[in-house]
Parts: C-alpha cells; sequence; structure tokens
C-alpha cells in the first residue's frame, strides 16, 4: 500500500510540474507572441496577423525568414507566406498614352507601383529595357522614374516591377524619336560668274549640299523669286534677261533641307545688255502742198519725218493709193503730175516706216486738182482733090497724101493755098 501511495504522489507530482511548466509555457508564448507582433507591424508597417508568423520561446536565433534581424528581447522567426500575385506597374510619364513621339534622344518617364503585400514582402526593384538598346534600374519603387536613352525609329520601353517573392509585372510604352537636323545646306552659284555680262536667255545654275539631303533649290533675281523652286540635282533655272533692264543685277540661291533648313548663297552681281526693242513709230506730217490748196500741172508732194531710232522710209499716197515708190532719203519728196487726176478734190497722205516696222500716216491733206480742159477737136471730112487745083484749107488736121493723088485729112492744121500737081 505504500508503495502505492508513494507511486501516487510521483504522478501528482508529475502532473504539478507539467502543469506548472505549461502555465509558465503559454504565458511565455503569449508574452513573446506580443512582443513580436509589436515589432513586426512597427518594422514592417502593417498588421499581418498572428497566423503569418510563429514563435519559438525556447529559442530559435534572432532572424527572421529574409535574414532580418527583429531584435533581440525575446527569440522569434517570422515565416513568410506564400505569394503568387504579381505585382502591378503604369508608366504616367511623360504620358499614360501606350505611344509618344520624342522630341529628343533623352526621355524622362516615371510612374507607380504595387504589390499584394507591403513592406520588404512587397515592390523591391523598378527596371526598364529599351528594345533598341539599354536597360537599367529606375528611383523608387511605388513612386519611380527613370531617364531612358532613345535610337532613332520606335523604342518599345518596357518596364518592369518585381516583389520580393519574384513576381514580376509589366507595362510598355512605345517612344519614336526623329534626330532633329538642325545643320544648314551649303549652296553656291556657279553660273554665270560674278560681273558677267549677260544678254538674252542664260542659265543660272547652283551647287547645293546637305548632311541629310537637298530639299530644293529657289533662285532669286534682285531679291524676287527667278521661277519656281527646283526639287532635284542639277539645280538650275532659265532666265529671260530681257525681260530685266539693262543695267546690274544681283542674283543669288536659297538652298532648303527637309528640316526647314536654309541657307542663302553668297550674291552675284551681273550685267543686263540687250539690244534696245523699238517700239515707239516714227512722226510724220505733209508739208506742201498745204490744206486746202488747190494744184496743178506738175507739183511736188514733200513731207516732213523723224523717229527715235531712225525714219527708213516715207511711203506718199494719193486717194490712199501709192504715189510713186517709197523716199528712204531725207528730204523726203515725190512729183506728181496731177494731170493724171481728175480735176476736183483729192487727198494727200504720208506713211512714215522706222527700221523695227513701226509706222504712222500723216494727217491727210486735201487739195483741188485743176487743170484746162481742151476743147474736143472736130472731125475733118475726106477731101478729093484734084490734080492741077487750087485750095484754100483752113482746118485742124492730121493728115497725109493718100496715094493716086487723093488727100485725106482728119485733125491737122493747115493755113493756106496747096496746089496739087
Amino acid at each position: 500500500m505504500s508503495i502505492k501511495v508513494q507511486k501516487s504522489k510521483n504522478w501528482i507530482f508529475l502532473l504539478a510540474v507539467i502543469l506548472t511548466l505549461g502555465i509558465f509555457g503559454m504565458a511565455g508564448w503569449a508574452d513573446a507572441r506580443s512582443s513580436y507582433l509589436t515589432q513586426y507591424n512597427t518594422y514592417f508597417g502593417t498588421s499581418e496577423g498572428c497566423g503569418l508568423c510563429h514563435v519559438n520561446p525556447g529559442g530559435g536565433g534572432t532572424l527572421n525568414a529574409t535574414g532580418n534581424a527583429f531584435g533581440s528581447a525575446h527569440n522569434y522567426a517570422a515565416i513568410k507566406p506564400t505569394d503568387t500575385m504579381p505585382p502591378t506597374v503604369a508608366i504616367t510619364t511623360p504620358t499614360s498614352s501606350p505611344t509618344y513621339s520624342a522630341s529628343s534622344s533623352s526621355l524622362s518617364i516615371g510612374g507607380t507601383a504595387s504589390d499584394n503585400f507591403t513592406g520588404p514582402f512587397g515592390v523591391t526593384q523598378v527596371s526598364w529595357s529599351n528594345s533598341l538598346g539599354g536597360s537599367g534600374t529606375a528611383s523608387g519603387t511605388t513612386s519611380w522614374t527613370a531617364t531612358v536613352s532613345l535610337s532613332s525609329g520606335s523604342n518599345v520601353i518596357t518596364v518592369t516591377a518585381r516583389d520580393e517573392a519574384g513576381n514580376t509585372g509589366t507595362d510598355t510604352i512605345t517612344a519614336t524619336y526623329t534626330p532633329q537636323d538642325t545643320t544648314a545646306p551649303t549652296v553656291s552659284i556657279t553660273a554665270p560668274t560674278n560681273a558677267q555680262t549677260v544678254s538674252g536667255t542664260v542659265t543660272v545654275t547652283a551647287s547645293a549640299s546637305d548632311n541629310v539631303g537637298v530639299a530644293g533649290v529657289q533662285f532669286k533675281l534682285d531679291g524676287t523669286n527667278l521661277g519656281t523652286e527646283d526639287t532635284a540635282s542639277p539645280y538650275s533655272v532659265s532666265w529671260n534677261t530681257a525681260t530685266a533692264s539693262n543695267a546690274s543685277h544681283t542674283l543669288t540661291a536659297v538652298a532648303r533641307d527637309a528640316a526647314g533648313n536654309t541657307t542663302t548663297s553668297a550674291a552675284i552681281t551681273v550685267t543686263v545688255s540687250n539690244a534696245t526693242s523699238d517700239t515707239s513709230p516714227p512722226t510724220v506730217s505733209i508739208t506742201a502742198p498745204t490744206n486746202a490748196q488747190t494744184v496743178s500741172a506738175t507739183v511736188t508732194v514733200t513731207a516732213s519725218a523723224s523717229d527715235n531710232v531712225g525714219v527708213t522710209g516715207v511711203q506718199f499716197k494719193l486717194d490712199g493709193v501709192n504715189l510713186g515708190t517709197e523716199d528712204t532719203t531725207s528730204p523726203y519728196s515725190v512729183s506728181w503730175n496731177t494731170a493724171t487726176a481728175s480735176n476736183g478734190s483729192h487727198t494727200l497722205t504720208a506713211v512714215a516706216r522706222d527700221a523695227a516696222g513701226n509706222t504712222t500716216t500723216a494727217t491727210a491733206v486735201t487739195v483741188t486738182v485743176s487743170n484746162a480742159t481742151p476743147p474736143p477737136t472736130p472731125e475733118a471730112p475726106d477731101l478729093t482733090i484734084w490734080v492741077g487745083q487750087w485750095l484754100k484749107i483752113t482746118s485742124r488736121y492730121n493728115g497725109y497724101l493718100a496715094q493716086s493723088s487723093k488727100l485725106s485729112a482728119k485733125r491737122a492744121s493747115v493755113v493756106g493755098y496747096i496746089k496739087f500737081r
């Protein structure tokens, strides 16, 4: 009996020890758990709950599962939760649009990133890469910025956000970059040469080049466009110098590239010398006879004529019909037998002509032709005169002796006696 009692006492003691240890163990667990959660939430900035941690009050080190030290007030270890959800990342600068036209080879981008966990379990890095070359790490995580170098063409920029578990999320933007051409072309006039004298139609030529390409060359005469822009090499324009005055003129050429850069060539000076075109007609007037004059027999018709270059000739006209031939030397005149015209009113004019073919007709002069009219001649009868007879004839005739001593007389004037034998 005593032995059983002793055993009973031993079991009672053992049970008391176990209960004591359990009470103290639970108290230690509760104390450690409370302290751990306080420091965990302070360090990570969030409350994950007890289900995400395990506390070993009997020891086990002072580092969490990621190797971060939490302090040594109590022994604890964090058990990292399972994370399979990728973070999200968004590009908001320079635009939230998926495309962008860049004016510079350096592009600043920026945006935001987020994850289902925060702190060290959340977004740990934001990086970028360019399809045309280059990559890097952005500054910041949940709010980030980066500077990307662009190449000519379409640059597809991919931004990647990574969380502590290795999950990644991406966003892209396509930045199109066309390098700006700020280099102006070069241009010079190659023909005609400076100080050259030109006439007629000449070809003005120029030489032009550019680092990218010449879009066109516009020639100018005295600062005004000469023809249209020539968009293909060799660059030239045809210039009819007769459209410019006989004097000194300035030629230039303006070269343009596709970016709008322009260069004006050094000016050259040429002298236009064309034969003067005569468009001025001569002046002419009848000087004799005078208007309303009465004329008879043969008269001399005269005219006065002059021209800015020179009179080539004067053609007199009677009633609109040429009177004689053109007189090509001064003084200008023509002899007119008025008996060839009828008695009455007639019109005299004169047409002066210069070497350029310009003509002027003088103001008409009206004259009256008055010549004496002879009386009509009567027809004399035929006469038959026998030989040996005397005949006194007083008559006008144009006679002759016919054969066989027979006289036939017509329109003759004979005064006297005729004896035929």
